[in-house]
Order: C-alpha cells, then structure tokens, then sequence
C-alpha cells in the first residue's frame, strides 16, 4: 500500500512517471498546436483559445474547490493508516463530480454559455456549439477529479498518464488524421475530437478507479462529511479561480478589447511560454500528498529542504528553454504556428520572464493549501487577480498585446511574491530555488 513506501521512493518512482507522462504531453500539445494552426484560420484559432479558456473556468466550477481537498484528506487518511476513510473520500469525490459537471453542462447548453462568451469574452458564438462545449467541460471535470483521487493514493503513474497526457495523444492522432485525409477542419470538428480524446481517458480511468476502491478495506474509523469537505473546499474553490483568473485574464483582455486574429497571436505565445512549467507540473504531480503528510507529521525543515531543492533544479532544467525563448521569440512561433504567428514574438519574450520567476519561488500556492491556510491563498489569489486584470486592461489600450504582456508578468510577479512571503510568516518556511546537497537530502527522506 502507498503508506508503506519510503517518501524518498514516492519522490522518485513518482516523478519518474511524472517526468515521463509530461514529456508525452508536452510533445504530443505541441503537436496539437501545429496542427491547428494548419487545420483552422487565425480567426477560428483565436475563437478556440478563447473557448477553450473558458472551458477551463467552467471545469474550476464544476469541480467545487474539491481537487485539492480529495488529495490532501485522502493522503492524510493513508498517513493514518485510515484506508477505509480514504475508500469513502474517493467515492464522494465522484458523486461531486456527477452533481457539478452536470450542473454546469446544463448551465452551458441552456444559454449561458452562450451569454458569458459573448458578454464576458467579446465572442459572439453559434448556440448549437454549447452543446458541444458543455460535454467538453463535463469530460475534463471528471478527467481530473479522477485523476486527483489517483494522486491522493500516491499513484503518479494513473494521476500523469490519464490526467492529461493520454487526452492530448489520442486528440494529437485524431487531428493528424484528419490533417492528412481533408487537410483543413472547422471549430466544431476540434471540439469533438477533442472530447472524444478526453472520454477515452476517462474510461481507462475510472476502470482502474473502480478496482482501487475494490481493493480498499471497506471498513471505516470515523464517517466522512459532506459539509465538512465542502467546508475545506469552497476557500479553495476561489482560490482556484482566482488563480486561473490571474492566469487567463490576459487572453480574455485580448479577446474583449482586441481582434479575433490578436486572441490568435497571444493564444500562440501562451501556449508556448507553458513548456516553461514542463518540470514544475511534476511537481504538483508528485508533492501535494507529500506536503500533506509532512504536514500533519510536523516536518517543516524536511519540508523546506525538499521544496527549494526541487525548485533549484527546475530552474536549471529549463532554464536553456527560457534563454531560447528570450533570444529567438519570433523565430520560434514561426517555426511551430507559422509566418502570421512571428507577430507573437516579444509578447512570448516577456511572458517568458513572468514563468520564469513563477519557476524559481517553487510550489506556494500549493502549500498554503494543503496545510490549512487556505482563506489565505484565497485572499491572495483575489488580490492577485485584480491587479493583474488591471494591468491588462491598461496595458491593452495603450501597447496592444504587447502591453497585455506586460501586464500579465507584472501581475504574475506580484502575486508569486505575496505568496513566497505568506508561506514563509504562516509556516516559517522558503520555498524559493537554493541549491541544498541533493545527495544528503536524498538520504534524510529515505529513512521517512
């Protein structure tokens, strides 16, 4: 069982898988995005981003802040050695799930989609593609609550392979096909494909989610509320959202203020400056259920050790990658999007220095909540979210997408700074890159 593996084994069995499951995703989104750039328009592509951004607002809702919690308390139960308590937050996780994806599929299809888009993203869109959209954000709910669930019984390898790596491969295949049979597509023909992928996942998923809850002791010590999770839930909720806000706030500031084809730009540039994160989202792969049991075990100097390490040697993976995207900006969007896209390449410049410094200052966020200081990360994320909505705006009016940058790294900034000083009053710890001597810290955690 999980609680029976050393944690110097959980960080590196885990982050092998992780390792792997993102170097799959990294190339076969990469390749989705080459693809679409050939398959739709500007316009069309810029349309999809700016779905596809609110798809990822849709999904935080449906979710309920409950991502987090699942990991947390079911890793928590396992350090307890409470393995039927584990069993029955699993099985709420998915009843959640049915009841808030399908609460806001209907919420989408039945005209509110269409509202929000139009309204709130400057999108005016066709009423027959929220159906669509609405089995979209219903798909990726529960490929990642599932693969939350996963993650909390400390199984990186189902948590990386089916949360996200599997979906952009299977998409990756469809959307080649359809490149080399017709070689053009419309907006309608991606999303479908694109859910079909994401189901795919989910049903490999859930296979192997019904056979771990066959495997776990059905008995439990102590009853699981649903008051109580939610409890814990709704400030991570919107701390969640508020974090995406901050981190798709530029793209909506495009799409209401500027072109269609401007949304298209931007769109590239962000999807390229995200391999910066490639190594920081093993990270969050590999460490909440970690942070969570040297938590409640008190361990903070392990904790601290564990963190800047892992951030020091983020920061130099990528760091050959954030000097590329430096240096060769507009070269690089040519290569991937193609000629129109190069417009891109001093927003990608400076939205590289913002990711960048988000590599550097480590996992805080995820540690204020995964150890009980939630309503702090809540305040922070909103402050962070209107200042960088601010910024954006402002930015816009006065630079074009170029201001928008500006404006989304300085808002990123501030933000990984409130956080990186919140950690260290609340908790007394850094999670900021500092080379510790890996080999002895190795040595320290295989005893745990």
């Amino acid at each position: 069982m999980p609680h029976k593996r050393s944690l110097k084994e959980k960080i590196l069995k885990g982050g092998a898988w992780s390792l792997f499951s993102n170097i799959i995703t990294a190339v076969s989104t990469l390749a989705v995005n080459v693809l679409l750039a050939r398959l739709l328009t500007p316009n069309e592509m810029g349309e999809y981003f700016l779905i596809l951004s609110f798809v990822m607002v849709a999904v935080i809702l449906a979710q309920l802040g409950l991502p987090n919690v699942v990991v947390r308390l079911i890793a928590e139960s396992i350090s307890l050695k409470k393995l039927g308590k584990a069993r029955m937050i699993a099985i709420l996780m998915v009843k959640f799930t049915v009841f808030g994806s399908l609460v806001m599929a209907l919420f989408i299809a039945n005209g509110g989609g269409e509202w929000v888009l139009n309204h709130f993203f400057g999108l005016p869109v066709m009423a027959s593609l929220m159906g669509i959209t609405a089995c979209w954000v219903v798909v990726i709910t529960f490929q990642n609550s599932l693969a939350e669930v996963h993650r909390g019984f400390h199984d990186i390898r189902l948590a990386s392979m089916l949360g996200g790596a599997s979906t952009s491969t299977f998409a990756m295949l469809m959307l080649f096909s359809i490149w080399m049979i017709y070689g053009h597509s419309n907006l309608v023909e991606v999303i479908v494909l694109t859910s079909v992928a994401g189901f795919i996942s989910v049903f490999l998923s859930s296979v192997f989610f019904v056979k771990k809850i066959k495997n776990t002791p059905l008995k439990t010590e102590e009853s699981v509320s649903c008051r109580g999770m939610m409890k814990i839930a709704w400030p991570l909720l919107v701390t969640t959202l508020m974090l995406l806000v901050a981190k798709q706030a530029d793209i909506w500031v495009v799409g209401y203020f500027l072109e269609e084809s401007d949304v298209a730009i931007y769109g590239a540039a962000l999807r390229i400056v995200t391999l910066v994160l490639i190594t920081t989202t093993i990270l969050y792969a590999v460490f909440p259920p970690i942070i969570a049991e040297l938590n409640i075990t008190n361990e903070f100097g392990k904790l601290q050790q564990i963190l800047s390490s892992s951030a020091f040697i983020n920061s130099i993976i990528v760091l050959p990658l954030f000097i590329a995207l430096i240096i060769y900006p507009d070269v690089i969007l040519k290569i991937i999007y193609g000629d129109f896209y190069e417009k891109g390449g001093t927003a990608l410049m400076i939205l590289s220095i913002g990711v960048y410094f988000n590599v550097l200052t480590g996992l805080r966020g995820i540690v204020l909540m995964l150890t009980g200081y939630e309503k702090t990360q809540m305040l922070i994320s909103a402050l962070g979210g209107v200042l960088s909505i601010s910024f954006c705006i402002i930015g816009a009016k006065e630079m074009g997408i170029i201001g928008v940058a500006i404006g989304s790294t300085s808002g990123m900034i501030l933000q990984c700074l409130m956080e990186l000083i919140a950690v260290r009053v609340k908790i007394g710890i850094w999670t900021i890159a500092y080379p510790y001597n890996i080999r002895k810290l190795l040595k320290m955690i295989s005893i745990h």
